[in-house]
């Protein structure tokens, strides 16, 4: 097996371990199913009325990424759970759908290894940027203002994608294929017109940006996924101590 079928194989695998794209669709599929499965636990037991109020307070409240400086400050955790968090089946079936897509083009341009953390710097960089613009220019928001969903994290990912290979095409019977960067925008259009708070539009909009960072620092010669890849092979082996990677 010559390198490029090698690359190929790992990048297509669906075993978990070669591809870290099927990985966080793992992560992102199973917190859904669980709070889903809780959900449908408080309407049985509690009735529709009440078991809105609990889950939205005891489940959602605690997951969402307050706006609110002072109600961030209580509830720092948010700044990770919010966007491995769907509180809407069409908005995770669309994130997902995306995530997939965008993930594979990806993967299919530059190494697996950084997939997992150019999402996580979207998602987390959006996120910080919403609050910041949330704060400073939005005076009357309202005190419960939220965030959830991987949107931004997608956006960073399928920016990245296409700033690496603006003229990879798929589907090539179709007179030559469509070019990445039509699939884009195609994204970009569906997603900003999708009924939104604003600051999930400042987050969506900060992810890709975010994604664009990412990828220039890449084409100056740094890396920015080394450091949370190193992390993480920390943590592995800290549990994992006979492990050599």
């Amino acid at each position: 097996m010559n390198f490029d079928e090698e690359q190929k194989k790992q990048r297509i695998s669906f075993d978990q371990k070669e591809n870290p794209l099927l990985q966080l669709f793992i992560i992102q599929f199973s917190v859904f199913v669980l709070f889903s499965f809780i959900n449908v636990y408080f309407l049985i037991t509690y009735g529709k009325e009440e078991a809105a109020l609990l889950f939205s307070k005891n489940i959602y409240e605690n997951l969402a990424l307050p706006l609110h400086f002072q109600t961030l400050i209580d509830k720092p955790w948010t700044i990770i759970t919010h966007f491995f968090y769907h509180a809407n089946s069409w908005d995770f079936i669309g994130n997902m759908i995306w995530l997939l897509l965008f993930g594979f083009f990806f993967q299919e341009v530059t190494s697996r290894e950084k997939i997992i953390p150019f999402f996580i710097y979207g998602a987390m960089g959006g996120a910080v940027i919403s609050i910041i613009f949330s704060n400073i220019l939005l005076q009357q928001m309202p005190s419960n203002s939220s965030i959830i969903g991987a949107s931004a994290g997608v956006f960073s990912i399928a920016i990245s994608a296409t700033m690496l290979a603006p003229t990879y095409r798929i589907f090539p019977m179709l007179k030559g294929g469509i070019p990445l960067f039509a699939i884009t925008a195609i994204y970009i259009v569906v997603d900003l017109f999708t009924p939104k708070t604003t600051g999930e539009i400042i987050a969506d909009i900060a992810g890709g940006l975010i994604g664009v960072l990412l990828v220039l620092l890449l084409k100056f010669g740094y890396d920015p996924s080394k450091p949370l890849n190193n992390l993480f092979n920390g943590i592995n082996n800290l549990f994992h101590p006979t492990n050599k990677k």
